[in-house]
């Protein structure tokens, strides 16, 4: 038998496990384990080697390692490495071999070495070992580990305790949550909402996916089995209210600011913040008109009948005077940039006090408005035309249904004025104004479980007389301001051109178009889809931040007076403001999306019309169903433009927001655009 050793100690899986030292190959022991196949271990991976008794065979060796082991452990147990820490000088060192020499009975023994290196191994709290030496920690040392292992076991418990609530949750049913446990229960729903807010940004995605098992697809995937946990364990959260949250909107406004709005809504109308001369308008009367749902009425309209003449009064609320730079909601406003108006809630840039109360054109009231008076011609020509501030007392508020029964009925003067609107149309389509048979589709909500078409929000001749109004009312801002030089929140769009050729008559869809966004600039370049060599958004004050602006340059010009805002400052505007309402206005659309898909899955057995409005790849289309406004993706190939298709329902998740579709046969061409 040689001098090397035969016997040791080496990790294994995490612990310290005993083998048989047979041969010494390449530099590695080869070791056989008391138990398992036999092993090749680098010198400098075994922690303790050691020459034990001779023995004839390796059978004979590992019978005496199955001896040794239980007095080993025996005595590993009753070494009091306590009493001995504390006569261990803190500041130095020790090797094995010495804290053998002052602890053990047999010091040169290997196997009562072995037995201390175990004792050692399960005392870190008093010992830390650092390469092959012992150091002995100080009081200060053991109290700061121990704090620290119980901090860890804490997170222990509460990270098992988590993932039994979450395993709960994902069998549908809330778990049990005992008195002790109510504060962590509820900081565990705040946690998990954030990270349902935030997903693959939140710092904790790593943790709740994995409590939650969620698909690696993300998204919506993510969301839904995230919602309906927060849904079974009582934090109520739509998947609607999710997606306005995560895009920042707020749904309330701070004290300060409902404080400011009730203060600014005891103000004159008669007075503003420009010197401007107020023109008493109320004695014209006039009507807003609007959706029947609408509560802050920021646009209406005052007429009369001269002989042949039709004079007309167009207002829009006066904000400017109130709501200026130095006021602090002003800064409420820029923040917030536009109301949202959700499916089932709106969200006003002002408090409603303001956006509904004081500013909005409220039948029967004395409200402040700037005008746009036009007196027009039998031929629809302006005669005369100028702007001004007035106070006004509108005698109602109609909704579009209510203005349409009157254009039916051709009744006066609002034929005149429908006649007029088609005029200024016309001029604006041989301009090179675009037209699209898009409808607005919603949706009456009263109750989400059955939910039905709402057929007035379909648009009519009202919607269209009230729009050219509007349409005229900027247009004519945008000159006025354009021809005094002066700096505005333009709204540009670059001429458009066409990708194919079309049949003489037929309406370009949005894929024949190459069509740029409009954007905001400080000067007019003209409006390419409007038809238009100027124009800007002023006839929204209430419901949009950059018509607030606009209107006060607007009024700054009729005062003569430098404008209140530098060009750097009204760029800043442009695109911050900019940047975010195109935000919220896919946030609008994915809400009304979702609900169109709801109804789609409480309407499965229907028919639907579909046209193609372009092919994917992988053998998908994608198709529009008019009735709904609604574009689908669907595994369909084959299909052709202009032909009018009938497809069903094979499938639907509206929890997913996912619909097959099969088709069933194609009816006719179709005239219609699907944009």
């Amino acid at each position: 038998m040689s001098q090397n050793p035969n016997y040791c100690l080496f990790f294994k899986a995490g612990r310290l496990a005993f083998g048989l030292i047979k041969d010494l190959q390449k530099n590695k022991w080869v070791v056989q384990p008391e138990v398992g196949k036999e092993i090749h271990l680098p010198k400098g991976q075994t922690a303790l080697t050691w020459i034990g008794a001779a023995y004839g065979s390796d059978s004979e060796g590992l019978a005496v390692l199955t001896r040794e082991i239980p007095k080993v452990e025996a005595l590993a147990a009753t070494l009091d490495l306590v009493v001995f820490h504390e006569l261990l000088d803190k500041s130095r060192p020790y090797g094995l071999e010495e804290l053998a020499e002052l602890s053990l009975s047999e010091p040169y023994s290997g196997w009562q070495q072995a037995a201390l290196l175990m004792a050692l191994k399960d005392q870190p709290v008093l010992f830390h070992q650092k390469k092959s030496e012992y150091f002995a920690r100080s009081q200060e040392e053991i109290e700061t580990l121990l704090a620290k292992e119980a901090r860890e076991a804490q997170a222990k418990a509460l990270e098992d305790l988590e993932s039994a609530w979450a395993l709960s949750l994902r069998q549908g049913q809330p778990p049990q949550i005992e008195p002790s446990q109510v504060a962590h229960w509820r900081r565990f729903l705040g946690r998990l909402r954030q990270f349902v807010l935030y997903l693959d940004d939140h710092q904790e995605k790593e943790h709740f996916a994995k409590l939650f098992e969620l698909s690696p697809r993300g998204g919506i995937y993510a969301e839904r089995p995230l919602l309906e946990a927060l849904n079974l364990a009582g934090e109520k959260l739509s998947w609607g209210a999710l997606q306005i949250e995560r895009e920042g909107v707020k749904g309330t406004f701070s004290p300060e600011e409902l404080a400011a709005a009730e203060q600014l809504a005891q103000s004159d109308p008669w007075t503003n913040d420009f010197g401007l001369p107020t023109e008493d308008l109320r004695h014209l009367g006039g009507v807003s008109v609007d959706n029947q749902e609408t509560k802050d009425f920021d646009d209406a309209l005052s007429f009369k009948l001269e002989g042949d003449r039709l004079l007309l009064w167009l207002h829009i609320a006066e904000v400017a005077s109130y709501v200026t730079p130095t006021h602090p909601l002003f800064a409420t406003a820029q923040d917030r940039c536009s109301s949202l108006y959700s499916p089932l809630a709106v969200f006003p840039m002002l408090p409603p006090v303001l956006s509904e109360r004081f500013f909005s054109l409220n039948a029967g009231a004395e409200k402040a408005a700037v005008t746009f008076f036009f007196e027009v011609s039998p031929e629809g020509e302006f005669l005369s035309r100028k702007i001004s501030r007035s106070v006004i007392r509108l005698a109602a508020n109609w909704s579009y249904p209510e203005l349409d029964q009157r254009l039916e009925t051709q009744e006066e003067p609002w034929s005149k004025i429908e006649g007029f609107c088609n005029s200024l149309r016309q001029k604006r389509l041989e301009q090179g104004a675009l037209e699209f048979d898009r409808e607005e589709v919603r949706l009456i909500l009263t109750d989400l479980n059955h939910l039905q078409l709402d057929p007035q929000r379909r648009e009519t001749r009202a919607h269209r007389l009230i729009q050219e109004l509007a349409i005229l009312v900027n247009a004519e801002a945008a000159r006025v301001c354009q021809e005094a030089g002066r700096p505005n929140l333009f709204r540009n769009q670059e001429p458009y051109s066409l990708q194919r050729e079309l049949p003489a008559g037929q309406k370009p869809k949005l894929t024949d178009l190459i069509l740029r966004p409009a954007v905001v600039e400080l000067s007019p370049k003209g409006h390419s889809a409007l038809g238009l060599p100027a124009y800007l958004q002023t006839s929204s004050p209430i419901r949009r931040f950059l018509d607030l602006v606009s209107q006060r340059l607007l009024l700054d010009l009729l005062v003569n007076r430098p404008a209140s805002f530098p060009p750097e400052v009204l760029a800043k505007f442009a695109q911050d403001s900019e940047a975010q309402v195109r935000r919220l206005g896919q946030l609008e659309r994915r809400l009304w999306e979702h609900l169109k898909i709801k109804y789609l899955g409480q309407n499965k057995e229907e028919l639907y019309q579909a046209t193609l409005v372009r092919e994917l790849r992988g053998g998908r289309s994608v198709l529009h169903l008019p009735l709904l406004d609604l574009r689908l993706d669907a595994r369909l190939e084959g299909l052709e433009e202009g032909v009018l298709y009938e497809v069903r329902i094979r499938n639907i998740n509206p929890q997913l927001d996912e619909v097959e579709l099969e088709l069933s046969e194609a009816v006719e061409p179709s005239q219609s655009s699907p944009d």
